[in-house]
């Protein structure tokens, strides 16, 4: 595990650069393979869970314990060498069960507040609290973007964060929808869907005053309808 210390020193790492982050959502499934990789070729590239099976170049690797399987890096390491790349990812998890680090770990962070609604960014909008310089323990969302990616690309000063598969679903809704097989989805707060939906539009404003063009490569995103969606072809520009 690496220290507070090295984390630390992570500041500034990415400064002016574009970032893609890859979440699980569905429309990660509407990218072709000659398209994944062309969005994120010379870009930093942030893996969520299980999208790190369709791109196993990412440089990050984000993880907590919802919907958590093995990840054998050494093989997905191989596969990343014969795409041109060949670097394991740094393995960011967070775990609002037991807080201890997950299996492969290169940092971990603790989470608050994991299941209060009153609590919770979406409720609060005291975006402040995500950022990594000021409160180092993660402040529930819910959610993993909320939580770890756009504050890690906040924190590593990216100029342009793509996100592709950032799609939630409809207000009411109980589960998630993926782009990969999930043997046991979770139940969601019924809350949740709406309240991040609402939020997201305030979130992404804040976002942009933090020097992060935040923009969705998604045509199924549930979010605020003023967060620029992008195509493929965009993208590229």
């Amino acid at each position: 595990m690496k220290t507070r210390h090295w984390f630390e020193s992570l500041a500034g790492c990415h400064a002016g650069r574009e970032a893609v982050a890859l979440a699980t959502g569905p429309s990660l499934a509407d990218l072709d393979d000659p398209s994944l990789p062309a969005v994120c070729r010379g870009r930093v590239v942030f893996a969520v869970k299980q999208a790190l099976l369709r791109y196993p170049n990412a440089d990050y690797h984000i993880l907590n314990p919802v919907h958590l399987r093995p990840y054998d890096y050494a093989k997905l390491q191989a596969a990343s060498r014969l795409a041109g790349g060949g670097r394991r990812p740094t393995v960011f998890t967070s775990n609002w069960a037991a807080n201890a680090p997950l299996p492969g770990a290169d940092y971990h962070f603790e989470k608050r507040g994991c299941g209060r609604k009153e609590q919770s960014l979406v409720v609060t909008r005291d975006w402040d609290r995500s950022l990594l310089a000021v409160q180092h323990e993660r402040q529930w969302g819910p959610g993993i973007m909320l939580e770890m990616v756009v504050p890690l690309a906040v924190h590593f000063r990216i100029a342009r964060l793509i996100i592709a598969g950032w799609d939630l679903g409809p207000p009411g809704a109980t589960t998630s929808q993926h782009a990969f097989p999930v043997p046991n989805p979770i139940d969601l707060y019924p809350w949740e869907f709406a309240a991040t939906i609402d939020a997201s539009g305030d979130y992404y404003r804040w976002v942009r005053r933090q020097g992060v063009a935040l923009e969705l490569l998604s045509t199924r995103s549930y979010l605020a309808a003023e967060i620029p969606r992008v195509n493929p072809t965009e993208a590229l520009e």
